[in-house]
């Protein structure tokens, strides 16, 4: 049984909010590869989704759609995979039984979670369960190559300079790039 697991069976009953995102089609897959069966597996879509989406888990047609917050709540672990209102409310209503797994980077405007690199400090995911997050892919893959040099040299500082794609600011932040785009090309 994983340290991390509530379940007493080593088995953990996980739910994926967000499932037919990026950040969600990626945690199913990584479930899916991990063996993880199907029946284990409950995936969400979003709250403002009206109608079920018709999707698949490790090659098993499943349907999608917007979980009831105690059904929700009666996973072992949930997947965070978007930013919007439903990943909202289920930070404001989160259960101590529950361990929560912020994939879209929702905590930093939200609340205080441990932020958990599995590489750097897998400490911070031991303890009783609540929010963590995980680094933004962008940090992951700099700690990915810096922090080997930081082991065996001691890097005092590093400055890098990212650009990150409209998409991390979710349908804003592609509305803003469409704007901009708009704007350049009338010589506005």
């Amino acid at each position: 049984m994983s340290p991390f697991s509530a379940n007493p069976t080593g088995t953990a009953r996980v739910a994926v909010v967000g499932s037919t995102t990026t950040h969600g089609t990626l945690v199913r897959q990584v479930l899916a590869d991990s063996g993880v069966p199907g029946s284990r597996v409950e995936l969400y879509s979003s709250a403002d989704a009206s109608e079920p989406i018709l999707s698949e888990y490790d090659g098993e047609a499943r349907l999608i759609q917007t979980p009831d917050m105690d059904e929700l709540f009666s996973r072992d672990v949930v997947f965070l995979c978007e930013t919007g209102e439903l990943v909202t409310r289920v930070l404001d209503a989160a259960v101590s039984a529950t361990a929560a797994i912020d994939v879209a980077n929702v905590r930093s405007s939200r609340v205080n979670a441990p932020l958990v690199h599995m590489d750097v400090n897998p400490q911070a995911a031991v303890g009783p369960h609540g929010l963590f997050a995980i680094p933004h892919q962008i940090s992951t893959l700099l700690v990915d190559l810096l922090y080997p040099l930081e082991r065996e040299l001691g890097l005092a500082e590093v400055v890098a300079t990212i650009l990150r794609p409209a998409s991390d600011f979710g349908e804003e932040g592609i509305e803003e790039l469409r704007d901009q785009t708009v704007r350049l090309l009338n010589f506005a």
